[in-house]
């Protein structure tokens, strides 16, 4: 009695979820089609790829050491080598564990894939002789077939003897290794300290990568690992264009008019004219109002009429007639319902973040564009009130001025 007791307290089952590893792939597949729980995003030319950070992790080695320094809930990693479309592609990898890519983008996933140090992308062997086409004259036909010439190949390899297979592994881990020594002798630990130091001298990213021969993705994640400031380089545009854009703008042309003309972006074009202090006529060209029409729609704004309906009776532009809103709601001649997005539930949280990512900016730890993207605020926001608190300086400082003059 006693043995029979003492077995069943030693005994114990195993239970097996037959397929729990398909299950579980599915799930985070689910997730991350519904953007669901997602903790992490890639930004590549201006386009937001969501992601899970543990699935990130586990395919990567540079994302795990980056992402384990960020104390951020929902970080944003921008790429600035790497397309949207190569970035989706790799997402899609990872979740599935397989990818169909057109035969000419091959080259450039397997670039990103090695510079994000993917698993399964950086070990890739023998893609280059047999299925990148170099003549671009190639036919896709040819393509599909040498494709399908390294499928059955690995066919007729699996049933080979193991002696055989044992040998083949040897030369193609030797092959493997030569590759891999190839891509990584590019640059090495003093080469990447040394453009990390030029970071710090106050060099741009673009300036270091170029000098030390280091992929700017690379530099760019390993900076921002180390709390590193990035000095934003711009776009220079020659004097002529910007020039001739400037005096169509002082001469009465609209921003956007000129900024399509002369290729320059309207931002720069705007905060050039604006830096420089020169006098548009384009506010008294524009003004095909009257004072009488203007306080006419203020008015239907205060009875309550749809913003869009008066600026289409009034001919008067919406943007006017929504700061005209705004300072019905200030001075309370408008309930707080006419105004949701203003008075949101969020309004203190946006407030505050508005004010974090100002003084981010004037302290000079980040650039607008960093700014805007970790605390999710728009740029023009942070631009708008950078402006305006320099112009209070300036006045401040202009007041001042007129007061120590005597009389």
């Amino acid at each position: 009695m006693t043995d029979a007791g003492q077995c069943k307290v030693n005994q114990s089952y195993r239970f097996k979820w037959n397929n729990h590893q398909n299950h579980l792939s599915d799930v985070v597949r689910q997730l991350l089609k519904e953007d669901c729980m997602v903790d992490v995003t890639l930004s590549a030319a201006g386009q937001r790829i969501h992601a899970h950070r543990i699935v990130l992790c586990a395919c990567s080695i540079l994302f795990q050491e980056v992402l384990s320094q960020v104390t951020e809930d929902c970080p944003t990693i921008i790429l600035s080598d790497i397309s949207p479309q190569d970035i989706k592609s790799i997402i899609e990898f990872m979740y599935h564990g397989e990818i169909r890519v057109p035969v000419e983008n091959i080259n450039s996933l397997l670039e990103a894939g090695r510079s994000l140090k993917i698993n399964g992308l950086i070990n890739i062997n023998g893609i280059g002789e047999n299925v990148i086409v170099k003549n671009r004259k190639d036919s896709a036909e040819e393509t599909a077939t040498e494709v399908e010439k390294i499928g059955d190949n690995a066919e007729s390899l699996e049933n080979e003897s193991p002696e055989a297979s044992t040998t083949e592994n040897c030369i193609s881990n030797k092959k493997k290794k030569r590759r891999r020594e190839t891509v990584k002798k590019d640059y090495n630990d003093d080469m990447l300290a040394s453009a990390i130091n030029d970071l710090k001298l106050g060099q741009t990213l673009i300036e270091a990568a170029t000098k030390h021969n280091i992929p700017r993705s690379t530099l760019y994640m390993r900076a921002k690992a180390l709390g590193i400031h990035l000095n934003a380089s711009r776009n220079g545009y020659p004097a002529e264009c910007m020039n001739a854009a400037i005096n169509a703008v002082i001469n009465g042309s609209s921003l956007q008019h000129a900024s399509e003309i002369f290729r320059i972006p309207k931002t720069v074009l705007w905060r050039r004219i604006q830096k420089e202090g020169y006098q548009t006529l384009r506010p008294e060209m524009k003004r095909s109002y009257g004072l009488d029409t203007r306080q006419a729609a203020v008015k239907a704004l205060e009875r309550g009429e749809n913003l869009t309906k008066v600026a289409l009776q009034f001919k008067i532009p919406k943007t006017t007639l929504f700061r005209e809103k705004a300072r019905l709601v200030d001075q309370g001649k408008l309930p707080l319902s006419f105004w949701k997005k203003r008075k949101s539930e969020n309004e203190e949280l946006k407030k505050s973040r508005l004010e974090e990512a100002v003084a981010a900016c004037k302290g000079g730890r980040m650039s607008q564009a960093a700014a805007s993207m970790t605390y999710r605020i728009p740029k023009t926001t942070i631009w708008r009130r950078l402006q305006q608190e320099g112009k209070k300086v300036e006045r401040s400082s202009n007041a001042k001025k007129k007061q120590r003059l005597p009389d």
